[in-house]
């Protein structure tokens, strides 16, 4: 896909495309035409210009505005659609000014299967309605890239992000600090018996969302009933639910059993299953097994019911994970441990592992490799075992690597987890080398 400068037809690999792209900028007039040099000030107008396939692309600033989508297959981008800096996240911002869902992305007419959607690369907050005041999304495919929902509240579900009947994919997102007075504080997805959406949220942050209703305040962080569901590479802390399920709670339908790997989930609060709450389908037999290469601790190490998975006969023997550390699990599933996860410093919100931490290499030995070509390690963030090369030739200004080595000993050290290759040669060092503990 090519982002042209001005809307207009143009000649692609030798194809006639006329999709557009529509410009936003604040210091822009809704009375331009959307071009790079004419841009319209508000993204609704770059909305209600666009057609099916068509680009809204948004130039850094504050746009207080409640948009809506309806039955347009478009993306909406900030410059990191274009150019991969993510710094334009913070600096693209859509305020909903507490008037209802900062965004509102829905169906009305029975559109083909391509219908779609794209935001990537904003900041969405201060949204207040009755169902998503981040984003509401009704029978809808959507994808969600390079976000951060926060500071929105829903008086009912899901306070950063409502979902129902939808195909919704998240990647690089993080929903924080959202309120919701029921279920979903951070995101709430729902299914009809009769739709087939599949969710995935991959390299996410769900943090410090509440559902707050004392006894009916459900998955303070994720709540999800009769979905589909896949989450991969990302981090669950520090929600808090009134009710059941402080970070997860699942339950309802024949498919509400996710997939959970490769997570992190920490220090979650609720009365009863606080990190997890789930009810197993009743197809299930062998209960929930779909928490794997994962880490889940919660930060009261006296609540023995931080995870709490239900069947038909009550709460036995329907937790059934795999190559996961989970405190307090007793059972007999392969690759379980109950150890410490030492994280680096989980009171400041760094929950990498230290060297020496028991969740090492100590994932599932089928699964794909880490980055750093070992055993997958368990938890969100994988220890980086790969050395940093030392070179008299290199320079600090370098990564690292084999073929980019650093010049000094201690730049080495600083900017390694876990060990510093000193290649031959002669260093002159000012001052006694500092080797912090863990490193080799």
């Amino acid at each position: 896909l090519d982002y042209w400068d001005d809307i207009g037809t143009h000649t692609f690999s030798g194809v006639v495309i006329s999709f557009n792209r529509y410009n936003i900028s604040s210091s822009g007039s809704d009375s331009n035409d959307g071009s790079e040099n004419s841009p319209f000030a508000t993204i609704q107008a770059g909305i209600n210009a666009a057609s099916n396939g068509d680009t809204v692309l948004v130039q850094p600033g504050t746009y207080v505005e409640n948009i809506k989508i309806i039955d347009k297959n478009i993306i909406i981008g900030s410059l990191t659609l274009i150019s991969g800096d993510t710094s334009f996240i913070s600096a693209t911002i859509i305020d909903g000014n507490r008037t209802g869902s900062t965004i509102d992305i829905h169906r009305e007419e029975n559109l083909n299967s391509g219908f779609f959607h794209e935001i990537n690369g904003f900041t969405i907050q201060n949204g207040y309605e009755g169902l998503g005041s981040g984003i509401n999304v009704i029978d809808a495919n959507v994808k969600l890239s390079n976000l951060i929902i926060r500071d929105n509240e829903s008086m009912n579900h899901g306070g950063g992000l409502f979902s129902m009947n939808c195909d919704l994919e998240l990647i690089n997102v993080k929903i924080i600090e959202n309120r919701t007075e029921f279920v979903g504080g951070g995101l709430y997805i729902i299914q009809h018996p009769t739709s087939d959406g599949i969710t995935s949220l991959k390299n996410c942050t769900i943090s410090n969302n509440i559902a707050w209703s004392s006894g009916y305040g459900n998955g303070g962080g994720i709540a999800v009933s009769g979905n589909n569901i896949t989450i991969s590479n990302s981090l669950i802390s520090n929600n808090i639910s009134n009710g059941i399920g402080g970070g997860l709670h699942f339950s309802g339908g024949t498919t509400s059993n996710p997939v959970i790997s490769n997570c992190t989930i920490f220090g979650n609060t609720a009365t009863d299953g606080s990190n997890i709450y789930g009810t197993v389908v009743p197809e299930a037999q062998n209960g929930w097994t779909g928490l794997n290469n994962s880490i889940v601790w919660p930060n009261d190490l006296s609540d023995q019911t931080h995870v709490r998975i239900s069947g038909p006969n009550g709460y036995d023997n329907y937790f059934t994970p795999y190559y996961s550390n989970v405190q307090y699990y007793d059972g007999s599933s392969t690759g379980m441990i109950n150890s410490d996860p030492l994280f680096t410093d989980p009171d400041n919100g760094d929950y990498t592992l230290q060297a020496g931490s028991p969740s090492i290499d100590a994932g599932d030995p089928n699964s794909n490799l880490d980055p750093d070509g070992t055993v997958a390690d368990m938890g969100a963030y994988f220890f980086n075992q790969a050395p940093i090369y030392v070179s008299p030739n290199g320079s600090d200004s370098n990564n690292g690597s084999e073929n980019s080595p650093m010049a000094t000993i201690q730049a080495g050290l600083d900017a390694s987890s876990y060990a510093v290759k000193v290649l031959e040669g002669e260093y002159v060092v000012s001052s006694n080398v500092i080797i912090p503990q863990g490193i080799n």
